[in-house]
């Protein structure tokens, strides 16, 4: 409501005169709107259309400043998802069927080497499938060979993972 008397406000300076100190009051109804104005050293009544002129203005502004909130709730920022990465390279061993069922891997050994050529690195399975290679981080900056052993060290799958992951399955 006071961004509708200011309006007023300022337009009845304009038509009236910027000498005239007045104040002035709005009441709003869904049928009519009726300005009262008082002035201080003046005495003049806004003829009906002057008041439809201001009514025009104040409209326009209200509706100027509906689309402008409308534009700033529009391109206000939308809530981000929070992506969790994993911060070491982790292996999961599965079942190829539909259901990709967790190997049993007791024992289990998994050793990767970079595609470029360097130092092996080996870790151990837990009992659920899965191997954590704690001194590779992500995202992985090269390519590796990923080669499973099972408990009594024969070679049971070596596949080939691309640079760019936080972790591989591997289904066989």
């Amino acid at each position: 409501m006071n961004l509708v008397c200011s309006s007023i406000l300022v337009e009845m300076r304009r038509l009236i005169g910027s000498d005239c100190r007045f104040g002035a009051s709005t009441i709003l109804s869904p049928k009519k709107v009726v300005i009262r104005m008082r002035a201080s050293n003046k005495k003049r009544v806004l003829t009906s259309k002057e008041k439809a002129l201001i009514m025009a203005r104040v409209k326009a502004a209200k509706a100027a400043r509906a689309k402008a909130a409308a534009k700033a709730k529009a391109t206000a920022p939308k809530r981000r998802r929070v992506r969790q990465t994993l911060d070491r390279f982790i292996v999961l061993a599965v079942s190829p069927n539909g259901t990709n069922t967790p190997k049993d891997s007791a024992g289990w050994t998994a050793r990767l080497i970079p595609q470029g050529g360097g130092t092996s690195i080996t870790a151990n399975f837990d009992d659920f499938g899965v191997v954590r290679f704690p001194n590779i981080t992500t995202l992985t900056d090269v390519a590796y060979t990923l080669t499973i052993f099972d408990e009594n060290n024969n070679a049971l799958v070596s596949r080939s993972v691309p640079a760019n992951r936080e972790f591989y399955v591997a289904r066989f």
